[in-house]
Order: C-alpha cells, then structure tokens, then sequence
C-alpha cells in the first residue's frame, strides 16, 4: 500500500469528510475508505436524477487491502484509504474537494492552479 501527502483539501471538502468520518463506524479489522460510486440507481434500477459521481465513505476490511490502495495524509483532514481512478503523479499536486453536496460525493482529482 502506498501512502500519498501531496494533496490538500478545501475547507467544504474538509467539513464534508469529518462529517463522513464521524457517521460511517468502523470496528476493529477495518479501516475508513472512500470509494468511487460512478453511478447511483433507485430500486427499481433506475438512475437518480441529478446524481454526481464522486467519492463515497465506506467501512472496508484491512485484509481486502492490496497495492492499488492509497492511504491518503490531507494536511489538518482526515486519514483514509482509497483506490485512486487514474494513475497518480508522484510530481503531481492533488485536492480533495465536494463533488456534490447533495450525494455527500467527494472528488479527488490533480491541482490545477
């Protein structure tokens, strides 16, 4: 598993996170996640409208771990794991920021200054 600190976080994306921390238990074998959801059906396997795919948090067991994971070091924010959906820039900057606010998604995508 590699570890990843150059990425920073918007305050919204910072504030949006703890609160998935905060409600998302995760018991002993387990870490905290955030997993991409690409795409968001009703039950009846219809898409919900409006959805925007982005970064969800979810509890997931330590043994499913394996070298595509990344454990994430935001500065003053919160430690997760996650599978990054491109390959990341060891050079390269990275922010977290709110995707969508209705979703609770999170996106995770190279700094553009």
């Amino acid at each position: 598993m590699s570890h990843i600190s150059n990425i920073s976080i918007t305050p919204e994306a910072l504030a949006m996170l703890q609160r998935m921390r905060a409600s998302v238990p995760v018991r002993p074998g387990e870490h905290f996640a955030l997993v991409y959801m690409s795409s968001f059906n009703n039950s009846r396997g219809v898409a919900v409208p409006g959805f925007v795919p982005g970064y969800v948090a979810y509890p997931d067991p330590l043994q499913k771990l394996s070298t595509r994971w990344f454990v994430a070091h935001p500065p003053n924010g919160v430690e997760f794991c996650f599978i990054p959906k491109c390959r990341l820039n060891a050079g390269q900057h990275y922010l977290i920021d709110v995707a969508s606010p209705r979703f609770s998604t999170l996106s995770i995508e190279p700094r553009r200054d």
